[in-house]
Protein backbone atom coordinates (compact mmCIF):
# COMPACT_ATOMS: atom_id res chain seq x y z
CA UNK A 1 0.00 0.00 0.00
CA UNK A 2 2.63 2.32 0.91
CA UNK A 3 4.56 1.70 -2.19
CA UNK A 4 0.94 2.27 -4.95
CA UNK A 5 0.82 5.30 -2.35
CA UNK A 6 4.16 6.47 -2.79
CA UNK A 7 4.12 5.95 -7.01
CA UNK A 8 0.50 7.92 -6.86
CA UNK A 9 2.17 10.93 -5.27
CA UNK A 10 5.06 10.92 -7.58
CA UNK A 11 3.00 11.27 -10.55
CA UNK A 12 1.05 13.59 -9.43
CA UNK A 13 -1.83 11.87 -10.36
CA UNK A 14 -4.52 13.52 -8.02
CA UNK A 15 -3.95 16.86 -9.17
CA UNK A 16 -4.46 15.85 -12.73
CA UNK A 17 -7.41 14.25 -12.12
CA UNK A 18 -8.80 16.98 -10.29
CA UNK A 19 -7.73 19.02 -13.29
CA UNK A 20 -9.47 16.71 -15.56
CA UNK A 21 -12.90 17.13 -13.56
CA UNK A 22 -12.66 20.63 -13.72
CA UNK A 23 -12.37 20.74 -17.81
CA UNK A 24 -14.41 18.22 -18.69
CA UNK A 25 -17.78 18.48 -16.24
CA UNK A 26 -18.42 21.85 -17.98
CA UNK A 27 -17.45 20.99 -21.32
CA UNK A 28 -18.72 17.82 -21.75
CA UNK A 29 -22.70 17.50 -23.33
CA UNK A 30 -24.48 15.07 -20.55
CA UNK A 31 -24.49 12.15 -23.38
CA UNK A 32 -25.50 9.00 -21.51
CA UNK A 33 -23.28 5.56 -21.66
CA UNK A 34 -25.97 3.66 -20.23
CA UNK A 35 -29.10 3.63 -18.40
CA UNK A 36 -29.94 1.99 -15.12
CA UNK A 37 -32.46 -0.93 -15.55
CA UNK A 38 -35.74 0.10 -14.46
CA UNK A 39 -35.17 3.43 -13.92
CA UNK A 40 -34.66 6.55 -15.49
CA UNK A 41 -30.88 6.74 -13.79
CA UNK A 42 -28.10 7.19 -16.83
CA UNK A 43 -24.24 6.45 -15.85
CA UNK A 44 -22.22 9.37 -17.95
CA UNK A 45 -18.29 9.59 -18.21
CA UNK A 46 -17.63 12.00 -15.40
CA UNK A 47 -19.57 9.49 -13.12
CA UNK A 48 -15.82 7.22 -14.06
CA UNK A 49 -14.07 9.91 -13.72
CA UNK A 50 -15.65 11.05 -10.31
CA UNK A 51 -15.13 7.57 -9.30
CA UNK A 52 -11.52 7.10 -10.92
CA UNK A 53 -10.45 10.21 -8.70
CA UNK A 54 -12.32 8.78 -5.71
CA UNK A 55 -10.49 5.28 -5.79
CA UNK A 56 -6.83 7.63 -6.10
CA UNK A 57 -7.82 9.58 -3.49
CA UNK A 58 -8.76 6.95 -0.67
CA UNK A 59 -4.88 6.05 -1.15
CA UNK A 60 -4.06 9.76 -0.14
CA UNK A 61 -6.68 9.72 2.50
CA UNK A 62 -5.30 6.57 4.88
CA UNK A 63 -2.33 8.24 6.35
CA UNK A 64 -4.35 11.37 6.76
CA UNK A 65 -7.57 9.62 8.37
CA UNK A 66 -6.99 10.99 11.94
CA UNK A 67 -6.70 14.47 10.46
CA UNK A 68 -9.77 14.06 7.89
CA UNK A 69 -11.76 13.01 11.08
CA UNK A 70 -10.60 16.15 13.09
CA UNK A 71 -11.90 18.65 10.57
CA UNK A 72 -15.25 20.42 11.53
CA UNK A 73 -16.17 20.93 8.38
CA UNK A 74 -15.31 17.09 6.97
CA UNK A 75 -17.24 15.83 9.97
CA UNK A 76 -20.44 19.00 9.11
CA UNK A 77 -20.94 16.82 5.56
CA UNK A 78 -20.49 13.21 7.17
CA UNK A 79 -23.29 14.23 9.54
CA UNK A 80 -25.12 15.62 6.35
CA UNK A 81 -24.91 12.43 4.64
CA UNK A 82 -25.30 10.08 7.95
CA UNK A 83 -28.68 11.99 7.88
CA UNK A 84 -29.23 11.20 4.54
CA UNK A 85 -28.79 7.32 5.26
CA UNK A 86 -31.48 7.33 8.04
CA UNK A 87 -33.54 9.00 6.16
CA UNK A 88 -33.46 7.00 3.15
CA UNK A 89 -33.98 3.80 5.60
CA UNK A 90 -37.21 6.04 6.99
CA UNK A 91 -38.33 6.62 3.51
CA UNK A 92 -38.06 2.73 2.90
CA UNK A 93 -39.37 0.90 6.00
CA UNK A 94 -41.47 2.91 7.73
CA UNK A 95 -43.19 5.88 5.66
CA UNK A 96 -42.75 3.50 2.54
CA UNK A 97 -42.96 6.42 0.13
CA UNK A 98 -39.61 5.57 -2.35
CA UNK A 99 -38.45 2.64 -4.22
CA UNK A 100 -35.52 1.43 -2.60
CA UNK A 101 -32.97 1.29 -5.84
CA UNK A 102 -34.07 4.92 -6.51
CA UNK A 103 -33.62 6.26 -3.59
CA UNK A 104 -30.11 5.11 -3.14
CA UNK A 105 -29.59 6.23 -6.57
CA UNK A 106 -30.42 9.56 -5.32
CA UNK A 107 -28.56 8.86 -2.13
CA UNK A 108 -25.30 7.87 -4.12
CA UNK A 109 -25.33 11.46 -6.03
CA UNK A 110 -25.26 13.42 -2.95
CA UNK A 111 -22.40 11.14 -2.24
CA UNK A 112 -20.49 11.81 -5.81
CA UNK A 113 -21.18 15.29 -5.47
CA UNK A 114 -19.18 16.01 -2.74
CA UNK A 115 -16.20 13.90 -3.43
CA UNK A 116 -14.83 16.58 -5.67
CA UNK A 117 -15.03 18.74 -2.45
CA UNK A 118 -12.45 15.78 -0.84
CA UNK A 119 -10.20 15.50 -3.61
CA UNK A 120 -9.48 18.97 -3.96
CA UNK A 121 -8.74 20.36 -0.63
CA UNK A 122 -5.96 17.48 -0.29
CA UNK A 123 -4.74 17.68 -3.96
CA UNK A 124 -4.31 21.52 -3.96
CA UNK A 125 -1.37 22.26 -1.45
CA UNK A 126 0.42 25.47 -3.54
CA UNK A 127 -0.55 29.01 -4.58
CA UNK A 128 0.83 27.82 -8.17
CA UNK A 129 -1.72 24.88 -8.13
CA UNK A 130 -4.49 26.95 -7.17
CA UNK A 131 -4.46 29.03 -10.14
CA UNK A 132 -3.91 26.73 -12.34
CA UNK A 133 -7.33 25.00 -11.77
CA UNK A 134 -9.01 28.08 -11.59
CA UNK A 135 -7.50 28.86 -14.75
CA UNK A 136 -8.71 25.09 -16.40
CA UNK A 137 -12.10 26.39 -15.03
CA UNK A 138 -12.07 29.90 -16.96
CA UNK A 139 -10.22 27.33 -20.05
CA UNK A 140 -13.33 25.52 -19.98
CA UNK A 141 -15.88 28.43 -19.80
CA UNK A 142 -14.72 29.72 -22.83
CA UNK A 143 -15.58 26.32 -24.39
CA UNK A 144 -18.90 26.51 -23.08
CA UNK A 145 -19.59 29.83 -24.55
CA UNK A 146 -18.06 28.87 -27.93
CA UNK A 147 -20.50 25.67 -27.52
CA UNK A 148 -23.59 28.44 -26.87
CA UNK A 149 -22.53 30.60 -29.67
CA UNK A 150 -22.31 27.51 -31.99
CA UNK A 151 -25.68 26.14 -30.49
CA UNK A 152 -27.53 29.77 -31.58
CA UNK A 153 -26.19 30.53 -35.04
CA UNK A 154 -24.51 27.48 -36.16
CA UNK A 155 -27.16 24.28 -35.14
CA UNK A 156 -24.53 22.68 -32.51
CA UNK A 157 -27.30 20.17 -30.79
CA UNK A 158 -28.59 20.43 -27.65
CA UNK A 159 -28.25 17.84 -25.60
CA UNK A 160 -31.13 18.49 -22.44
CA UNK A 161 -32.26 16.48 -19.82
CA UNK A 162 -35.31 18.41 -18.98
CA UNK A 163 -37.46 15.35 -19.65
CA UNK A 164 -37.17 11.47 -19.32
CA UNK A 165 -37.02 11.09 -23.67
CA UNK A 166 -34.27 14.21 -23.84
CA UNK A 167 -31.96 12.41 -21.14
CA UNK A 168 -31.30 9.33 -23.27
CA UNK A 169 -29.34 11.39 -25.04
CA UNK A 170 -31.32 13.04 -28.43
CA UNK A 171 -29.52 15.63 -30.04
CA UNK A 172 -31.88 18.28 -30.85
CA UNK A 173 -31.66 21.77 -32.45
CA UNK A 174 -32.14 24.61 -30.53
CA UNK A 175 -36.16 25.59 -31.59
CA UNK A 176 -36.92 29.11 -31.66
CA UNK A 177 -38.44 30.51 -28.65
CA UNK A 178 -35.97 27.74 -26.40
CA UNK A 179 -33.11 29.50 -24.45
CA UNK A 180 -29.11 28.15 -24.63
CA UNK A 181 -28.38 25.01 -22.69
CA UNK A 182 -24.61 25.10 -24.32
CA UNK A 183 -22.92 21.72 -23.12
CA UNK A 184 -25.46 21.57 -19.49
CA UNK A 185 -28.52 19.90 -19.01
CA UNK A 186 -30.57 23.00 -19.13
CA UNK A 187 -30.69 26.85 -19.86
CA UNK A 188 -31.25 27.15 -15.57
CA UNK A 189 -28.19 24.42 -15.47
CA UNK A 190 -26.13 26.84 -17.53
CA UNK A 191 -26.97 29.99 -15.83
CA UNK A 192 -26.35 28.74 -12.28
CA UNK A 193 -22.76 27.62 -13.37
CA UNK A 194 -22.40 30.98 -15.29
CA UNK A 195 -23.36 33.07 -11.65
CA UNK A 196 -20.72 31.81 -10.21
CA UNK A 197 -17.71 31.71 -12.08
CA UNK A 198 -18.58 34.89 -12.95
CA UNK A 199 -18.40 35.92 -8.99
CA UNK A 200 -14.84 34.42 -9.04
CA UNK A 201 -13.62 35.98 -12.21
CA UNK A 202 -14.86 39.28 -10.72
CA UNK A 203 -13.02 38.77 -7.44
CA UNK A 204 -9.86 38.06 -9.75
CA UNK A 205 -10.74 41.46 -11.68
CA UNK A 206 -11.48 44.05 -9.02
CA UNK A 207 -9.52 42.22 -5.85
CA UNK A 208 -6.39 42.58 -7.21
CA UNK A 209 -3.78 45.63 -7.26
CA UNK A 210 -2.80 45.09 -11.13
CA UNK A 211 0.19 46.01 -12.96
CA UNK A 212 0.05 47.46 -16.54
CA UNK A 213 2.04 44.73 -17.32
CA UNK A 214 0.01 42.73 -15.59
CA UNK A 215 -3.11 43.44 -16.76
CA UNK A 216 -2.14 43.18 -20.54
CA UNK A 217 -0.73 39.52 -19.86
CA UNK A 218 -3.21 38.25 -17.83
CA UNK A 219 -6.16 41.24 -16.46
CA UNK A 220 -7.49 41.57 -20.15
CA UNK A 221 -8.04 37.78 -20.56
CA UNK A 222 -10.58 37.75 -17.51
CA UNK A 223 -12.00 40.72 -18.41
CA UNK A 224 -12.73 39.15 -21.75
CA UNK A 225 -14.14 36.38 -20.27
CA UNK A 226 -16.37 38.01 -17.63
CA UNK A 227 -17.73 39.87 -20.53
CA UNK A 228 -18.31 36.74 -22.80
CA UNK A 229 -19.64 34.83 -20.02
CA UNK A 230 -21.84 37.56 -19.09
CA UNK A 231 -23.30 37.83 -22.43
CA UNK A 232 -23.76 34.07 -22.26
CA UNK A 233 -25.74 34.62 -18.59
CA UNK A 234 -28.00 37.33 -20.16
CA UNK A 235 -29.26 34.98 -23.35
CA UNK A 236 -30.25 32.20 -20.52
CA UNK A 237 -32.87 35.10 -19.24
CA UNK A 238 -32.53 33.48 -15.86
CA UNK A 239 -33.84 35.68 -13.60
CA UNK A 240 -32.88 34.40 -10.31
CA UNK A 241 -29.37 33.82 -11.81
CA UNK A 242 -29.01 37.40 -12.80
CA UNK A 243 -30.09 38.58 -9.36
CA UNK A 244 -27.86 35.55 -7.78
CA UNK A 245 -24.78 36.95 -9.88
CA UNK A 246 -26.07 40.66 -8.77
CA UNK A 247 -25.78 40.19 -4.87
CA UNK A 248 -22.85 37.54 -5.69
CA UNK A 249 -21.05 40.80 -7.10
CA UNK A 250 -21.58 43.40 -4.77
CA UNK A 251 -20.65 40.86 -2.14
CA UNK A 252 -17.34 40.76 -4.10
CA UNK A 253 -16.81 44.50 -4.45
CA UNK A 254 -18.05 45.04 -0.94
CA UNK A 255 -15.12 42.69 0.85
CA UNK A 256 -12.72 43.75 -2.06
CA UNK A 257 -12.62 47.27 -0.68
CA UNK A 258 -14.19 48.54 -3.65
CA UNK A 259 -17.42 49.87 -2.42
CA UNK A 260 -17.46 53.29 -4.34
CA UNK A 261 -17.30 50.72 -7.72
CA UNK A 262 -20.65 49.07 -6.66
CA UNK A 263 -23.42 51.21 -8.14
CA UNK A 264 -21.36 51.84 -11.28
CA UNK A 265 -20.90 48.33 -12.08
CA UNK A 266 -24.30 47.47 -11.17
CA UNK A 267 -25.65 50.22 -13.74
CA UNK A 268 -23.40 48.33 -16.47
CA UNK A 269 -24.90 45.50 -15.36
CA UNK A 270 -28.51 46.02 -15.50
CA UNK A 271 -27.52 48.29 -18.97
CA UNK A 272 -27.01 44.05 -19.62
CA UNK A 273 -30.78 43.95 -19.76
CA UNK A 274 -30.63 45.78 -23.02
CA UNK A 275 -28.74 42.66 -24.55
CA UNK A 276 -31.85 40.87 -24.20
CA UNK A 277 -35.53 42.19 -24.47
CA UNK A 278 -36.89 39.11 -23.31
CA UNK A 279 -34.96 38.75 -19.90
CA UNK A 280 -36.51 42.93 -18.97
CA UNK A 281 -40.02 41.96 -19.86
CA UNK A 282 -39.77 38.98 -17.65
CA UNK A 283 -38.19 40.84 -14.75
CA UNK A 284 -40.78 43.76 -15.81
CA UNK A 285 -44.14 40.46 -16.21
CA UNK A 286 -42.99 39.15 -12.60
CA UNK A 287 -42.56 42.33 -10.43
CA UNK A 288 -46.52 43.20 -11.52
CA UNK A 289 -47.33 39.55 -11.14
CA UNK A 290 -45.76 39.76 -7.71
CA UNK A 291 -47.87 42.77 -6.84
CA UNK A 292 -50.81 41.35 -7.80
CA UNK A 293 -50.35 38.17 -5.75
CA UNK A 294 -49.74 40.05 -2.87
CA UNK A 295 -53.10 42.31 -3.66
CA UNK A 296 -55.26 39.16 -3.81
CA UNK A 297 -53.67 37.41 -1.00
CA UNK A 298 -54.42 40.89 1.06
CA UNK A 299 -58.43 40.48 -0.36
CA UNK A 300 -58.48 36.71 0.18
CA UNK A 301 -59.07 35.91 -2.60
CA UNK A 302 -58.33 32.43 -4.06
CA UNK A 303 -54.52 31.57 -5.41
CA UNK A 304 -53.66 33.98 -7.86
CA UNK A 305 -52.37 30.85 -10.35
CA UNK A 306 -55.16 28.90 -12.00
CA UNK A 307 -56.13 25.90 -10.05
CA UNK A 308 -55.48 23.77 -12.99
CA UNK A 309 -51.89 23.18 -11.56
CA UNK A 310 -52.88 22.23 -8.59
CA UNK A 311 -54.56 18.79 -10.48
CA UNK A 312 -50.91 17.33 -11.74
CA UNK A 313 -50.99 13.61 -10.53
CA UNK A 314 -47.43 12.92 -8.72
CA UNK A 315 -45.83 10.89 -11.81
CA UNK A 316 -44.81 6.51 -10.46
CA UNK A 317 -41.70 6.45 -9.12
CA UNK A 318 -40.43 4.27 -11.70
CA UNK A 319 -39.65 6.88 -13.88
CA UNK A 320 -38.27 9.90 -12.05
CA UNK A 321 -34.57 10.96 -12.29
CA UNK A 322 -31.79 12.17 -10.39
CA UNK A 323 -31.41 14.70 -13.03
CA UNK A 324 -32.99 18.04 -11.83
CA UNK A 325 -35.66 19.86 -14.11
CA UNK A 326 -36.47 23.21 -13.64
CA UNK A 327 -39.84 25.13 -15.32
CA UNK A 328 -39.46 26.94 -18.18
CA UNK A 329 -37.93 24.28 -20.40
CA UNK A 330 -37.79 23.59 -24.00
CA UNK A 331 -40.95 21.61 -23.48
CA UNK A 332 -42.95 24.60 -21.84
CA UNK A 333 -42.46 26.92 -24.64
CA UNK A 334 -43.58 23.91 -27.36
CA UNK A 335 -46.52 24.19 -25.20
CA UNK A 336 -47.33 27.56 -24.45
CA UNK A 337 -46.97 27.99 -28.06
CA UNK A 338 -49.62 25.65 -29.04
CA UNK A 339 -52.08 25.95 -26.32
CA UNK A 340 -54.50 28.69 -26.37
CA UNK A 341 -54.33 30.21 -22.91
CA UNK A 342 -56.43 29.09 -19.97
CA UNK A 343 -58.83 31.56 -18.25
CA UNK A 344 -56.99 34.05 -16.64
CA UNK A 345 -53.61 33.64 -18.21
CA UNK A 346 -52.14 36.30 -20.29
CA UNK A 347 -52.38 36.24 -24.28
CA UNK A 348 -48.78 37.26 -24.68
CA UNK A 349 -46.26 34.14 -24.92
CA UNK A 350 -43.34 34.87 -22.90
CA UNK A 351 -45.63 36.35 -20.23
CA UNK A 352 -47.76 33.14 -20.39
CA UNK A 353 -44.63 31.10 -19.94
CA UNK A 354 -43.48 33.03 -16.96
CA UNK A 355 -47.18 33.34 -15.60
CA UNK A 356 -46.83 29.30 -15.86
CA UNK A 357 -43.86 28.84 -14.32
CA UNK A 358 -44.82 30.53 -10.83
CA UNK A 359 -47.77 28.97 -10.96
CA UNK A 360 -45.65 25.30 -11.02
CA UNK A 361 -43.88 26.19 -8.54
CA UNK A 362 -46.41 27.73 -6.30
CA UNK A 363 -49.23 25.70 -6.86
CA UNK A 364 -47.72 22.46 -7.05
CA UNK A 365 -43.88 22.14 -6.47
CA UNK A 366 -43.64 23.78 -3.37
CA UNK A 367 -46.96 22.79 -2.07
CA UNK A 368 -45.87 18.98 -2.42
CA UNK A 369 -42.38 19.55 -0.43
CA UNK A 370 -44.20 20.89 2.24
CA UNK A 371 -46.91 17.75 2.09
CA UNK A 372 -43.90 15.82 2.36
CA UNK A 373 -42.25 17.54 5.35
CA UNK A 374 -45.34 17.81 7.24
CA UNK A 375 -45.47 13.83 6.74
CA UNK A 376 -42.24 13.09 8.05
CA UNK A 377 -41.27 16.65 9.91
CA UNK A 378 -38.01 15.26 10.83
CA UNK A 379 -36.79 12.78 8.47
CA UNK A 380 -38.97 13.65 5.39
CA UNK A 381 -39.89 11.44 3.07
CA UNK A 382 -36.62 10.30 1.60
CA UNK A 383 -35.04 11.40 -1.52
CA UNK A 384 -36.49 10.79 -4.80
CA UNK A 385 -40.05 10.92 -2.82
CA UNK A 386 -40.91 13.99 -4.65
CA UNK A 387 -40.28 13.85 -8.40
CA UNK A 388 -38.27 15.31 -10.35
CA UNK A 389 -38.17 19.18 -9.33
CA UNK A 390 -39.19 21.34 -6.35
CA UNK A 391 -37.86 24.36 -7.73
CA UNK A 392 -36.59 25.68 -4.45
CA UNK A 393 -33.47 23.77 -3.14
CA UNK A 394 -34.86 24.42 0.83
CA UNK A 395 -38.22 23.03 0.66
CA UNK A 396 -37.07 20.05 -0.81
CA UNK A 397 -34.46 19.61 1.68
CA UNK A 398 -36.94 19.64 4.03
CA UNK A 399 -39.69 17.51 2.32
CA UNK A 400 -37.24 14.87 1.50
CA UNK A 401 -34.81 15.02 4.15
CA UNK A 402 -36.64 16.66 7.40
CA UNK A 403 -35.67 19.19 9.89
CA UNK A 404 -32.73 16.88 10.66
CA UNK A 405 -31.30 16.88 6.74
CA UNK A 406 -32.22 20.90 6.48
CA UNK A 407 -30.03 22.07 9.56
CA UNK A 408 -27.28 19.06 8.76
CA UNK A 409 -27.04 20.70 5.30
CA UNK A 410 -27.26 24.33 6.81
CA UNK A 411 -24.31 23.34 9.23
CA UNK A 412 -21.81 22.97 6.24
CA UNK A 413 -22.40 26.37 5.22
CA UNK A 414 -22.04 27.84 8.86
CA UNK A 415 -18.96 26.44 8.93
CA UNK A 416 -17.72 27.68 5.31
CA UNK A 417 -18.48 30.89 6.73
CA UNK A 418 -16.91 30.45 10.15
CA UNK A 419 -14.03 30.02 7.88
CA UNK A 420 -14.29 32.70 5.61
CA UNK A 421 -14.65 35.35 8.31
CA UNK A 422 -11.49 33.90 10.38
CA UNK A 423 -9.81 34.03 7.49
CA UNK A 424 -10.74 37.91 6.81
CA UNK A 425 -10.11 39.28 9.93
CA UNK A 426 -6.27 38.08 9.29
CA UNK A 427 -6.77 40.95 6.54
CA UNK A 428 -4.54 38.85 4.26
CA UNK A 429 -4.22 40.44 0.80
CA UNK A 430 -3.16 39.25 -2.96
CA UNK A 431 -4.39 36.03 -4.86
CA UNK A 432 -5.63 34.32 -1.66
CA UNK A 433 -8.12 36.82 -0.65
CA UNK A 434 -9.24 37.31 -4.47
CA UNK A 435 -9.47 33.60 -4.13
CA UNK A 436 -11.55 33.70 -1.07
CA UNK A 437 -13.48 36.70 -2.28
CA UNK A 438 -14.78 35.07 -5.18
CA UNK A 439 -15.34 31.97 -3.34
CA UNK A 440 -17.63 33.67 -0.89
CA UNK A 441 -19.59 35.10 -3.70
CA UNK A 442 -19.99 31.96 -5.41
CA UNK A 443 -21.46 30.98 -1.94
CA UNK A 444 -24.25 33.35 -2.31
CA UNK A 445 -25.04 32.89 -6.27
CA UNK A 446 -25.73 29.34 -4.99
CA UNK A 447 -27.69 30.47 -1.61
CA UNK A 448 -29.32 32.65 -4.22
CA UNK A 449 -30.04 30.40 -7.10
CA UNK A 450 -31.22 27.58 -4.55
CA UNK A 451 -34.64 29.61 -3.59
CA UNK A 452 -35.77 28.86 -7.48
CA UNK A 453 -33.73 26.20 -8.63
CA UNK A 454 -32.99 22.82 -7.26
CA UNK A 455 -29.35 23.79 -8.18
CA UNK A 456 -27.91 21.61 -5.02
CA UNK A 457 -29.13 18.60 -7.56
CA UNK A 458 -28.01 19.59 -10.74
CA UNK A 459 -25.34 17.43 -11.47
CA UNK A 460 -22.66 19.56 -13.82
CA UNK A 461 -23.54 22.77 -11.12
CA UNK A 462 -23.36 20.98 -7.74
CA UNK A 463 -19.93 19.14 -8.47
CA UNK A 464 -18.10 22.33 -9.81
CA UNK A 465 -19.58 23.89 -6.79
CA UNK A 466 -18.32 21.64 -4.30
CA UNK A 467 -14.79 20.81 -5.98
CA UNK A 468 -14.57 25.32 -5.48
CA UNK A 469 -15.71 24.82 -2.14
CA UNK A 470 -12.73 22.29 -1.82
CA UNK A 471 -10.75 24.89 -3.68
CA UNK A 472 -11.45 27.23 -0.64
CA UNK A 473 -10.30 25.22 2.03
CA UNK A 474 -7.16 24.82 0.51
CA UNK A 475 -6.53 28.15 -0.42
CA UNK A 476 -7.29 29.18 3.25
CA UNK A 477 -4.80 26.46 4.40
CA UNK A 478 -2.31 27.75 2.17
CA UNK A 479 -2.22 30.94 3.17
CA UNK A 480 -0.95 30.28 6.38
CA UNK A 481 2.23 28.82 4.94
CA UNK A 482 2.66 31.01 2.09
CA UNK A 483 2.33 34.69 1.35
CA UNK A 484 0.17 34.64 -1.39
Amino acid sequence: MKEVRSFLKNLKILKVLILAIIFVIPLLPKFPLFQIPETSVAIRFEDFLIAVSAVIWFFYFRPRKKEFFKDNLNLAILLYLFVGVVSLLSSIFITQTVSPHLGLFHYLRRIEYFLPFFIAQQALTTRREVMIALSFLFIATIGVFFYGIGQIYFGLPVISTTNVEYAKGLMLPLTEGARVNSTFAGHYDLAAYLAIVLCLSSAVLFGLLWTRKQFFKTGIFVLVFSLFSYWLLITTESRISFLAFVLGLIVVLYLSKKKALIFPVLVLVFLGLLISPNLAKRFSFTFSQGIEFFQKKIENQQTYFPAVFAQVSKPSLIHQSPIPTAAGSVQEVVTAKTEKPAPGEPEDLLERIVYRSGGIRFDVEWPRAIRAFLKNPILGTGYSSITLATDNDYLRALGETGILGFLSFFLIFLEFSRRVIVFLKRKTEGWSKAVVVGMTGVIIAMVINALFIDVFEASKVAIIFWLLMGILVATIRISKTENV
